[in-house]
């Protein structure tokens, strides 16, 4: 069956009382292309086809020539032998029509949306204008799904008037087309938003491994009448997850897909099942017993209503000792009836701290349940810990140094940053200026803090801060840690963070309230980057352990500071962090000469140093150099320990986009040769006491 891809342009035609069905005839005459996106459909045909008087067809098509993003039009005289070679080309045989004139559509390449099947604009059971307004209303939806998400909701219906902007449309006609479709079964309401059902659009046409996953992953869900996760979601709970890709589960359902029918085949109970049989009989009613609807705040709310006394107490206990609570949850009260907009854009009586609190019990009904959220998460949250120390693992706690704008902490503490009080401006915000990462720097977006109003604070925010991560976390990494001794502040409206200047920073002023508060805080600075010696010099007088990153190591022009040889004691030893590549992607996309004098300096010597997954013999190599160094403590990432490539990296920083989706499987760590792990740390004394080698074999 023919499918083809919708051009998303479809959602700019001008405002007017036939767009939609400008929008059927462009996608119509689209399925009519050949291989050249050519077509010389004519305009009886089309009139035939779409059930459409000859003078609509001809007035639509001489709208069509307004959409030059979309595609060209000519007009040729089959009289002419250049003009009747061009008609033959675009319509693949000879042209054996009358004379008159002929229009030939060019359709520039279009952006790979997603596909429609074109049998849906021959439906018979559905008016031209719904089927045009669904093509539309598809091209809103997010990459790789059928789910139109709106923004700024109300009660977690969809927001019409944001949809009747993008398409340019008047609310009351998209409200009630929008209703039309519904009646007709072509979409669902869902959360924020809709899901088209109309099986005519497909989310992939690729026919890979993941694709044929997902796809199937998605059909079950609308069956289940539940919203389905996108692309880059799955979890073996039925909750969603981000992950990236299916990359790494599809191989595995592969695997237990083959695993299955061979057992099958062994016993002899049932015939071996077709793969997409296998996942929507047996995978997927197993690993999705239950399907949430999105988002899970109502299920919040439903256990909000049924709080018994007892535990109304220990809500209650976990407020007193948590101060920064009733903050918090004002806030987010506000943000809820502001319509979740930042709280810059609020009314003036919100905006305003000092204003919004005087009237606080106003909110205290909305403000308990942002209680009774957080008294959850830190419930749950403590278990884990409390499991996972128990079972000898500490917890490291990454603390960015910078907070976002729209947070708690900026709104209830303005003077604390460098922003106009009375219009709410900021005046500098956070970044670092171009280094190995970006040459642009990195524009973080993110306030700057007034220190000399801190330091007349006795620097108290922080202080509290830093307190509160130490309860979270068993030791706390503060990212950015240079910024303390001198800090990038570029201008507000700056686009880029290459113009700035370098300001001194807090230094010892902060840390020795710090060390008064907390004499024997177990932290880690992240003293990546570029720095000089004051940063040098403020590590040593805290005696915080620093960085060491063996990629950043392995320049054959240097004698690095990150190279395993010239690592101190007093420091923290990392294979990669969640900012580099993987060490085997490293190794694939590293010079010739990096990745020559990295093999050379680690000792690997053979010629398969491009090999991965969980025996890769150069990825061994490059743990174990990591493994020797003098560090106090050595640091790998899951990713590494898995031999994984480029595709499983965390983040890219200064991109935006497709970062944190890394996502592990319990059978990935199954696979992981823990065996190799424990030798090593017993080997080079990275565990205590330390195995007998006998058992580590």
């Amino acid at each position: 069956m023919k499918y083809i891809t919708v051009n998303k342009d479809l959602i700019r035609i001008p405002q007017s009382k036939s767009a939609n069905m400008e929008a059927l005839l462009l996608y119509y005459i689209r399925t009519k292309c050949n291989k050249e996106c050519a077509s010389a459909i004519g305009e009886k045909k089309m009139q035939e086809e779409l059930n459409l008087s000859e003078s609509t067809v001809e007035g639509y098509i001489g709208k069509l020539k307004e959409y030059k993003s979309i595609l060209s039009i000519k007009t040729l005289n089959p009289n002419n032998e250049e003009d009747k070679k061009e008609i033959d080309k675009a319509l693949g045989v000879p042209y054996e029509g009358d004379k008159r004139k002929k229009s030939l559509y060019y359709f520039h390449e279009p952006q790979r949306f997603y596909f429609l099947n074109p049998q849906f604009i021959y439906r018979t059971d559905i008016e031209n204008e719904i089927k045009g307004f669904l093509i539309r209303l598809a091209c809103l939806c997010d990459i790789g799904t059928t789910k139109i998400y709106t923004p700024n909701c109300r009660k977690e219906k969809a927001n019409i008037k944001s949809i009747a902007e993008e398409l340019k449309m008047c609310r009351e006609k998209v409200k009630s087309l929008l209703s039309r479709c519904e009646n007709l079964g072509l979409i669902r309401a869902i959360p924020r938003g809709y899901i088209i059902l109309e099986d005519s659009f497909l989310l992939n046409l690729n026919g890979t491994l993941e694709d044929r996953v997902y796809n199937s992953i998605y059909k079950y869900c609308l069956e289940k009448e539940v919203v389905p996760p996108n692309r880059y979601e799955f979890s073996s709970k039925g909750n969603p997850m981000e992950c990236d890709g299916l990359l790494m589960c599809a191989p595995y359902i592969f695997d237990w897909w083959n695993i299955y029918n061979a057992k099958a085949v062994r016993f002899k109970e049932y015939s071996p099942l077709m793969f997409e049989v296998y996942i929507n009989d047996i995978l997927l009613p197993m690993r999705f017993p239950t399907l949430p609807e999105e988002p899970h705040w109502e299920y919040f709310k439903k256990a909000f209503l049924n709080i018994n006394d007892e535990l109304a107490r220990q809500i209650k206990e976990f407020e007193i000792s948590n101060s920064w609570l009733t903050d918090y949850s004002v806030f987010m009260a506000v943000k809820e009836e502001e319509n979740m907009k930042p709280w810059w854009e609020w009314s003036d009586e919100h905006a305003h701290y000092f204003e919004c609190i005087k009237d606080i019990y106003s909110y205290e009904k909305s403000a308990a349940f942002w209680k009774f959220v957080q008294f959850v998460f830190y419930k749950q949250w403590n278990e884990i810990k409390a499991y996972a120390n128990k079972k000898g693992i500490a917890v490291i706690g990454d603390m960015p140094i910078y907070v976002a704008m729209d947070s708690v902490d900026v709104w209830s503490n303005l003077p604390m940053f460098l922003i106009d009080e009375k219009t709410l401006k900021v005046e500098k915000v956070a970044g670092v200026p171009p280094d190995y990462f970006s040459k642009d720097g990195q524009l973080w977006g993110n306030p700057i803090y007034d220190w000399n109003a801190m330091e007349k604070d006795n620097f108290s925010w922080w202080i509290s801060r830093i307190g509160h991560s130490l309860k979270l976390y068993d030791t706390v990494r503060i990212d950015h840690f240079r910024a303390f001794a001198s800090y990038w502040a570029v201008p507000a409206e700056s686009k880029t963070a290459k113009v700035g200047e370098w300001l001194d920073g807090p230094k010892m002023k902060l840390f020795n309230k710090v060390f008064e508060a907390y004499p024997n805080a177990p932290i880690i600075a992240e003293d990546l980057g570029v720095f000089g010696d004051d940063v040098v010099k403020l590590l040593e007088d805290t005696g915080f352990p620093g960085m060491k990153v063996v990629q950043f190591g392995f320049d054959p022009n240097s004698d690095s500071s990150h190279i395993p040889h010239n690592s101190v004691q007093n420091s923290i030893n990392y294979v990669g962090t969640h900012d580099n590549n993987t060490i085997l992607g490293w190794l694939w996309e590293a010079s010739n000469e990096e990745r020559k004098f990295a093999l050379e300096y680690c000792g690997f010597t053979g010629d398969n140093w491009g090999e991965g997954g969980y025996y890769s013999p150069s990825c061994r190599k490059i743990i174990e150099t990591v493994w020797k160094s003098s560090s106090n403590v050595a640091i790998i990432a899951l990713q590494d320990m898995c031999g994984f490539g480029s595709d499983a990296r965390m983040n890219i920083p200064g991109v935006p986009e497709k970062n944190w989706r890394f996502r592990t499987t319990k059978e990935t760590i199954d696979n992981i040769d823990s065996s190799y792990f424990k030798h090593i740390n017993s080997l080079f004394r990275r565990m205590y006491p330390v195995f007998d080698e006998k058992e580590s074999k």
